[in-house]
């Protein structure tokens, strides 16, 4: 298994199932980004096996500005496993 890469904290606020399948998450803690700082990411870069949840907390990774604002190019679950340092 791959080691998962440091990344920002984000709550999913929206996950949008359809033509074009992404999430909408905000950012948990003040880090890379501002506190509630809104970021994007595709249901294709979401690297668990269960899809996300609102309200779930969530590790987004490699936050790219794109014009329509924050996009995170992979994001995970954050599991009581990976809270171990």
């Amino acid at each position: 298994m791959l080691e998962k890469q440091e990344g920002t904290q984000a709550v999913v606020g929206k996950v949008e199932l359809g033509k074009d399948e992404f999430v909408v998450a905000y950012t948990h803690e003040n880090g890379a980004l501002p506190k509630g700082t809104c970021v994007t990411f595709s249901i294709k870069d979401w690297m668990d096996e269960d899809p996300p949840l609102k309200g779930q907390i969530v590790l987004l990774v490699n936050i790219q500005k794109f014009i329509k604002g924050w996009r995170a190019r992979k994001a995970y679950a954050v599991k009581a496993e990976s809270q171990k340092k």
